[in-house]
């Protein structure tokens, strides 16, 4: 797999947002073991730490396709972020028509909608 074309994919399907834990789709719970100021739960930390979470540096994003979420930390989401970019790939030209006609129509629905004051 092409590392760029993954850091696109991620990239666009990234929530753009961080926090301090964040538990993947695939069940594996990262925690960010560098910044400090967070306001855990008494014992969370020290839970995490003791085994029940992975430690990053930093804090952990998300990645949401296919109405799931992942933690951009976890390699867990990679091979199906493949298939997807094959799939997307292989019929860019209807995806774009698709979403042509889906802008038409719901401009054309706007437009028809009447004027709220």
């Amino acid at each position: 797999m092409n590392p760029k074309k993954l850091d696109n994919f991620e990239e666009a399907f990234s929530d753009r947002a961080g926090t301090c834990r964040l538990t993947c789709e695939c069940g594996r719970t990262f925690f960010d073991n560098y910044n400090t100021g967070y306001s855990w739960d008494e014992g969370e930390f020290e839970k995490l730490v003791q085994g029940a979470g992975i430690a990053v540096e930093g804090s952990i994003g998300g990645v949401d396709f296919e109405g799931r979420h992942f933690a951009q930390c976890c390699t867990c989401w990679h091979l199906r972020a493949e298939k997807v970019m094959g799939f997307l790939d292989s019929h860019a030209r209807q995806i774009a028509d698709y979403l042509t006609r889906e802008k038409q129509r719901k401009q054309a629905e706007a437009d028809a909608s009447p004027i709220v004051p």
